[in-house]
């Protein structure tokens, strides 16, 4: 069931790394709202201590009518191209509200991931244990202005069983817009 699990999630990542465009937009009407891309947001952690900073995030707050799990599910994606080299980080959150959500674990929808352009990396263990491979704390949600912030730290792990180390992750001041499912 994990490894169904992960193959779905790093294709659905794969996915959405690549079928996005690039535009470069000042201010975009998303759901009859106005956002203003040049809002002070910050998107930061060390990878394997290497320092991982960008601006480039996109968050989603999906409303889930139809599902029996839960009402809704954070969804944000970080992304640093340099040149012809990219990194992107996510974090997908079941129910978000202010608190800490452990990622990875048995039957724990929140995840972690990590991607580059060699690999993809999962906030999953490989084995079927009870591991939590990190956290996810939302210190604030701006459900007026649709902002969220916190702070996250996972390990992740990749197919081949190598392991990328992301700490002192924080988010800030994150834009996300509303859709339903």
């Amino acid at each position: 069931m994990k490894k169904s699990l992960l193959t779905f999630l790093s294709l659905f990542f794969l996915l959405t790394a690549f079928t996005c465009e690039d535009e470069s937009l000042d201010t975009e009407i998303i759901n009859n709202s106005i956002i203003d891309s040049s809002a002070q947001s910050v998107f930061s952690a060390e990878i394997d201590g290497e320092t991982f900073n960008t601006n480039n995030v996109v968050a989603v707050k999906y409303i889930l009518s139809s599902n029996p799990m839960a009402n809704s599910r954070l969804d944000i994606f970080a992304t640093k191209i340099a040149g012809v080299n990219f990194e992107t980080v996510s974090l997908v959150i079941l129910e978000p509200a202010i608190g800490s959500f452990e990622l990875g674990g048995d039957n724990n929808l929140n995840f972690g991931s990590y991607g580059n352009n060699y690999d993809v990396y999962l906030s999953e263990s490989d084995d079927l244990d009870d591991e939590v491979m990190g956290t996810v704390t939302i210190t604030e949600i701006d459900e007026v202005n649709n902002k969220v912030s916190g702070n996250f730290q996972f390990t992740a792990i990749n197919f081949d069983g190598d392991e990328v180390q992301l700490t002192n992750g924080n988010f800030s001041n994150i834009s996300y817009t509303i859709d339903e499912l």
